[in-house]
């Protein structure tokens, strides 16, 4: 029996229309074959219970409810309503030109691995693989992430180990090459002032010098000893005792000084004895009082690139570089400054009329009231230094000039002996009450090569 399509009704095997409605019964000589109205003949569906309709039937308003949310009619683009992974990309060629290069949705971002010490990210198979070989745009997106993941814990752990290698370099010492002296210049000169009638400083110089060359390089040897004394004690009394004291310590350093910089013994024995001569002198002459003569006393020793000094009473001694700037490497010994070094506030110390009186000075008084400061230093950079008699140092001259009359002495192209004109100008124009005098040296050291072994 051949069931009727459009009226279930049930016709013979050798019927060609349905007894019933007339509608046309389907034979199985009849399938790929076209009918009489130029249509394929209607098939049962085998996963529904409703037969697909002629396309006559679909022509006449014909809908199976199996249809009626998918297509509205014939000449609807299929893929207005179709997800686009429901076709072929073989058959949607309009698609397949018009494909977005990345996905939609974005691949699920992975959690940032955090590098420890311990640990670091294995390289994934997706990290080895070339990108052509990779056939999606998701495994794409993978290996470069995974690959960037990867470079940025590299990078992260390189700058870890530098920065931990900083920390190391931070805490080794610091490794100070030995210096060789390079070239050494000195400059002295005095002037009374503009409110003394006679001047009492007294000063001296002895620069020592040779030159070696050798295959090693050009090594220069020096000795040099300076000396500054500012005397005091009435009309002549004051310039005598500062003579004495210059010409007992240069003849004392002519005797001792063999071959090596003198020590703090050695140095001072020698202004012990500068002291005695000028006390003698005093007792011989009965002098009591402001009568009695007397020095102050400030020196420096050179030997190579070390260095010695020493001082009694108020004449200064300052160093200027560049790294450290202007220093005064000596403390006056007068009434003021003691009361300071006891607590007292400067301005209070410095207030009373008595505070600018020395508490100690060469010749007043025997060695046992005598305690010169001696301290050393070794060069390790360009110095200018500077000793001074306190027609200079008051008031903050040098403090207040170092930037411009100082530093640039420190140049080997400056003049020091027009340097040390100019500040003894530069004192006079401010005040010039009291004598002036100044010592400049001036010392260059380069690193030592025959200790570098080169």
């Amino acid at each position: 029996m051949l069931t009727c399509s459009q009226c279930r009704f049930e016709n013979p095997v050798e019927n060609r229309f349905c007894q019933r409605c007339g509608a046309p019964l389907p034979h199985m000589d009849d399938v790929g074959t076209m009918d009489e109205v130029g249509t394929m003949p209607a098939l049962e569906d085998p996963g529904s219970s409703f037969p697909k309709p002629s396309q006559a039937a679909i022509k006449a308003g014909f809908q199976p409810p199996w249809e009626a949310s998918v297509v509205t009619s014939p000449e609807e683009d299929i893929t207005e309503v179709l997800p686009a992974s429901a076709l072929p990309n073989a058959s949607r060629p309009d698609l397949e030109a018009s494909a977005p290069s990345r996905p939609e949705k974005q691949p699920e971002k992975q959690p940032e691995k955090q590098p420890t010490e311990s640990s670091a990210p294995d390289p994934s198979p997706a990290a080895e693989t070339s990108l052509d070989e990779l056939d999606t745009p998701e495994a794409v997106f993978n290996s470069i992430a995974t690959r960037l993941q990867t470079e940025s814990f590299q990078m992260d752990t390189g700058l870890g180990s530098l920065a931990e290698s900083s920390r190391e370099d931070e805490d080794t010492p610091t490794i100070v090459l030995p210096m060789q002296l390079a070239r050494l210049d000195s400059a002295g000169a005095s002037h009374v002032g503009r409110q003394r009638d006679h001047n009492e400083d007294y000063f001296d110089t002895q620069t020592q010098m040779s030159v070696d060359e050798s295959p090693m390089g050009r090594v220069i040897q020096a000795q040099g000893l300076y000396i500054l004394c500012d005397g005091m004690g009435g009309h002549s009394a004051g310039e005598v005792a500062s003579a004495m004291a210059v010409e007992q310590l240069k003849n004392y350093f002519k005797l001792h000084w063999k071959g090596t910089l003198p020590d703090e013994d050695c140095i001072r024995k020698a202004i012990f004895t500068a002291n005695q001569s000028i006390f003698e002198v005093n007792e011989k002459n009965d002098s009591a009082g402001s009568g009695r003569m007397g020095t102050t006393l400030v020196l420096m020793l050179l030997q190579g690139t070390q260095v010695a000094i020493a001082h009694v009473g108020d004449s200064r001694l300052y160093a200027y570089s560049r790294r450290q700037g202007l220093k005064q490497l000596t403390i006056d010994h007068e009434v003021g400054q003691l009361e300071v070094m006891r607590g007292v506030d400067p301005e209070i110390a410095y207030a009373r009329p008595e505070s600018y009186q020395l508490t100690q000075a060469l010749g007043p008084k025997d060695n046992g009231y005598v305690d010169p400061e001696v301290q050393f230093l070794d060069l390790n950079e360009d110095t200018l230094f500077l000793l001074c008699s306190d027609g200079l140092s008051d008031y903050g001259l040098l403090e207040e000039h170092a930037q411009g009359r100082i530093e640039p002495l420190l140049s080997s192209s400056a003049s020091l002996e027009q340097g040390v004109v100019e500040l003894i100008d530069l004192a006079n124009e401010l005040s010039g009450h009291d004598n002036i005098t100044a010592i400049a040296i001036r010392a260059k050291v380069r690193p030592d090569s025959r200790a570098l072994g080169s």
